[in-house]
């Protein structure tokens, strides 16, 4: 930010030999976003028997109930400053609240304002998936190769398949 910053008032900035210091990524460190970090953080024990399909059921209810309990009459603020109470014991209010995409559940490919399915990554990102595939096939075959979950893979080959027939 700082080299841009500099950059677009034309000074330039000598970074060599510079030490640089990225407080998210000591936060990521320290703070982890594991099932078992969140067990310490809102029940205060340390989640015993991790990966166990029984034990990280139990361990994420019992987070719910403890989130729902810290955050109860807490005000939430978000990117566009507007103010909502959202975490509430009410299954409306939670859903609204933690979208979840059941398109594509990794986010890969997200619907815009228009219910328009578009690329929420890489070189396309924000663009119409179907429009991006005629005018660049070579793109559906390589996230056909890559290292995409089944269920991006599974979107796109329905898109593909709909490209072909029409």
């Amino acid at each position: 930010m700082l080299i841009t910053e500099f950059s677009r008032v034309g000074v330039e900035l000598n970074i060599e030999d510079k030490k640089f210091i990225d407080v998210m990524t000591i936060f990521h460190k320290m703070e982890p976003r594991t099932l078992k970090a969140a067990y310490k953080l809102y029940c205060g024990k340390e989640l015993v028997g991790a990966h166990d399909a029984e034990n990280d059921i139990v361990a994420t209810y019992e987070v719910l109930k403890a989130q729902l309990l810290r955050y109860d009459n807490v005000a939430y603020e978000d990117k566009d400053g507007n103010i909502s109470y959202s975490v509430t014991n009410h299954i409306d209010s939670l859903a609204d609240f933690t979208p979840f995409n059941l398109i594509d559940s990794t986010n890969k490919i997200i619907t815009d304002e228009q219910g328009e399915l578009i690329f929420n990554f890489g070189q396309y990102k924000g663009q119409p998936v179907v429009d991006m595939f005629l005018k660049n096939p070579g793109y559906y075959h390589w996230m056909m190769e890559a290292d995409f979950l089944i269920f991006t893979k599974r979107i796109i080959k329905q898109l593909w398949e709909g490209i072909s027939r029409g």
